[in-house]
């Protein structure tokens, strides 16, 4: 286990601003490489995890 990582993570407890300057995704999609970039969304711990996706996919890619 000598391989060094590289990349970032993110982890989001979902409480952040999703309706106004949205600062906390803006700096994850800068980070991830822009809007081209290629991002898991994972929402193991939502009540509805479908829904959410959804929303976090609109929020990221537009």
């Amino acid at each position: 286990m000598d391989e060094k990582v590289r990349g970032n993570l993110l982890i989001i407890g979902g409480a952040e601003d999703k309706k106004s300057d949205c600062i906390i995704l803006r700096r994850f999609v800068e980070l991830a490489g822009g809007k081209n970039a290629i991002i898991a969304i994972i929402t193991t711990a939502a009540e509805q995890p479908r829904k959410v996706g959804n929303q976090y996919r609109a929020l990221l890619y537009d």
